[in-house]
């Protein structure tokens, strides 16, 4: 049997398996109204545990990891369904949509600013790409920056997040873990021609963000409130993930159900955890899709750390 004959019976079959997906969907539908009476969580691990072992079984070898993993991936979207069907908000979504309704409709010209390093270097350049007309305060390290803009001395924190080389600066992302800050604008500078005054505490970051002197860092400009502004078309996201297989290829899975663009991903391990891992994620995504903004959800209410860095637009 030719190549042609083989691609039209997996042509057929693939209707069959629309139609039964389809199917299946829409009982879990009916299932999704069943447990909004009954006032039951969407979530059922004994159900989908019991469901994988059948079927795995049922594959047999060597297709039962496939099985397994395909299956995983269902249960992903089943979810999704029923959360979207029952209605359920997430305390993320109505956090993203209060402040698409509540953030200026552009993005200021001027305000108080808090950059480390002193005035000519990189920091002051990056300042003046997000602010025409900024008044500068400078800070001896990044945690100064933090806590001028915690405490309401500055309006907006400048800091670099990548290096030349690419890796981002882990000490940026704790602090905004921290204090809980978010994104509002990012953008790409060539460091290897400024100036290298800077303290001495800030030299090693600098460095750092510089990568040797290769490339563009990438700065971005913090708020302590969360501002989305019109035109915000990236997502920065901290997260970790159930020390389980597959549990990377699931979210990676979902992120393409959706038509999202992954733009970074690094991982970090957690201090005193040998067995999990933090990612950093960007993503070419906009919070005015219902879709993306219910999936962020789900990920936040999922009972792991996670952060949403911030929606914004990179110039």
């Amino acid at each position: 049997m030719g190549m042609t004959e083989l691609r039209a019976q997996i042509d057929q079959l693939d209707a069959k398996i629309t139609d039964l997906v389809c199917r299946r969907m829409d009982l879990c539908g009916q299932i999704a109204e069943e447990k909004q009476k009954r006032r039951v969580d969407v979530l059922d691990t004994g159900r989908e545990r019991e469901i994988l072992t059948r079927v795995g079984k049922w594959a047999g070898e060597p297709l039962d990891v496939y099985l397994r993993m395909f299956y995983s991936v269902l249960f992903d979207l089943s979810r999704s369904y029923q959360a979207a069907l029952m209605g359920e908000e997430t305390e993320l979504g109505r956090k993203i949509e209060r402040a698409i309704a509540e953030t200026e409709p552009r993005f200021p010209r001027r305000g108080t600013v808090a950059c480390p390093g002193t005035q000519g270097t990189c920091f002051q350049a990056a300042c003046d790409r997000f602010f025409s007309r900024a008044e500068i305060f400078y800070f001896r390290n990044f945690e100064g920056v933090f806590q001028a803009v915690d405490q309401g001395l500055c309006d907006y924190g400048v800091l670099p997040i990548e290096s030349g080389a690419g890796s981002s600066l882990d000490s940026v992302y704790g602090l905004m873990h921290r204090f809980g800050f978010h994104i509002v604008r990012s953008t790409r500078l060539h460091t290897s021609a400024q100036d290298d005054t800077v303290p001495g505490d800030l030299e090693a970051p600098v460095d750092r963000a510089r990568g040797g002197g290769k490339g563009d860092t990438r700065f971005i400009c913090v708020a302590r409130g969360l501002e989305i502004y019109p035109g915000s078309d990236r997502v920065s996201l901290v997260l970790s993930l159930p020390h389980t297989s597959g549990s990377l290829y699931r979210m990676i899975v979902r992120f393409a159900a959706l038509d999202l663009n992954l733009t970074k991903l690094e991982t970090r391990p957690i201090a005193g955890n040998d067995f999990e891992h933090l990612f950093y994620i960007d993503l070419e995504a906009s919070v005015w899709s219902d879709e993306v903004v219910r999936f962020l959800g789900e990920c936040a209410a999922s009972g792991r750390l996670f952060d949403f860095l911030g929606s914004y637009r990179e110039i």
